[in-house]
């Protein structure tokens, strides 16, 4: 079970929260859309703030607009008058969120990847640069983007256990997971890089 603890502080109370919490990555969230990124990759237990930029409240909620939250991730509302919120989350995992208010505003969708530190095939973003995918929530195949694949990429269980191999030079950077059962997995490539990704059925 995921688990959201929320904390919400005034204005005067915003100076004084390094003090209370570390805080691994923020969303800033104006009309503008999400600063400084739209991404972020935690670990298990660690503190996210949202801030409030400006506008009207931004209840940020699960998924994309119409789609779905790989792992659901409960509201977190940020406003002028309680600028500061912050969410801690205990279940690995992909959380997709959006602003409430305007849910067609793709600018505030938002993308989370939580993943357990303890784990030997936890995601390491920046040390896949070369390779991106095309959606990090599929069905039937992955698609890999970029020119400089690795020579063979992983799937991982979030467990830890290997599940399939591929060379995707040999498939054109095309990966078939049919039959599958549903969930959140890495795909670790061998020169170090990882995504994470959800499996539908």
């Amino acid at each position: 079970m995921q688990k959201l603890s929320l904390l919400f502080l005034a204005a005067l109370l915003a100076g004084s929260f390094g003090s209370q919490a570390q805080v691994a990555a923020s969303f800033t969230v104006s009309h503008m859309g999400l600063a400084p990124s739209s991404e972020a990759t935690v670990n298990i237990g660690d503190t996210v703030l949202f801030i409030y930029g400006s506008g009207g409240p931004h209840p940020m909620t699960s998924g994309h607009n119409q789609t779905p939250s790989p792992t659901f991730f409960p509201t977190v509302t940020v406003t002028s008058g309680a600028p500061e919120a912050t969410a801690t989350f205990d279940e690995a995992g992909v959380y997709y969120f959006h602003c409430g208010t305007n849910p067609n505003n793709s600018n505030n969708w938002g993308t989370l990847t939580v993943v357990d530190p303890n784990n030997p095939n936890a995601v390491s973003e920046e040390a896949a640069s070369a390779w991106t995918l095309q959606t990090n929530v599929v069905r039937n195949e992955v698609v890999l983007n970029g020119q400089n694949w690795p020579e063979e990429v992983v799937l991982f269980s979030m467990s830890g256990q290997a599940i399939q191999r591929w060379n995707p030079a040999l498939s054109e950077g095309v990966l078939s997971v049919a039959g599958l059962p549903q969930g959140t997995y890495v795909l670790r490539g061998n020169e170090g890089g990882a995504k994470t990704l959800w499996i539908q059925q």
